[in-house]
């Protein structure tokens, strides 16, 4: 089994974030350390279950899709919250602001499980992860592009054979 470069680097992401985290637990006084364990989590969260999707690790599709996209919307709240208290203008993140922040995450989520509001994230109606990855096999049925796949369209072999 080799390892592409793509899978290299996810798993240096994840073993850099391990790191912070393990060294911000240590120094869980200093300013937006808290905020900075959110992001690494987050960001193993994300990059792992990326990792996952791609290699096709059971179970399959939407949870590693919505794990992927509950850690690409919580990385960049808790770094502008990691931002902001590390700066020393903590005073800023109130618990209301906070909540606000939360909401694109939530729904995200929400509208990434809800059936009808599907086609936000999947193309052509596509109802689950799964069916992400064929989306090749579909695109060469069109009969626009049937062409470009086999050669020739499904419409110009009738005409042909006919005439």
């Amino acid at each position: 089994m080799s390892v592409s470069l793509n899978d290299s680097l996810i798993i240096l992401t994840i073993g850099i974030a391990t790191t912070i985290i393990l060294i911000s637990l240590r120094r869980r006084n200093a300013p937006g350390a808290t905020s900075l364990i959110v992001f690494a989590l987050a960001l193993i969260v994300w990059a792992g279950s990326d990792f996952l999707l791609g290699t096709g690790v059971s179970p399959l599709g939407k949870l590693w899709l919505s794990a992927a996209y509950l850690g690409a919307t919580v990385v960049p709240t808790a770094l502008l919250a990691f931002s902001v208290a590390y700066t020393e203008r903590g005073y800023c993140l109130t618990r209301r602001i906070l909540a606000l922040l939360a909401i694109e995450p939530v729904l995200t989520q929400a509208l990434l499980w809800i059936t009808p509001w599907q086609g936000l994230f999947f193309a052509r109606g596509m109802q689950t992860a799964d069916a992400a990855f064929e989306i090749i096999p579909k695109f060469c049925k069109s009969r626009r592009i049937a062409k470009s796949c086999t050669g020739t369209s499904s419409g110009e072999s009738a005409g042909k054979s006919s005439g």
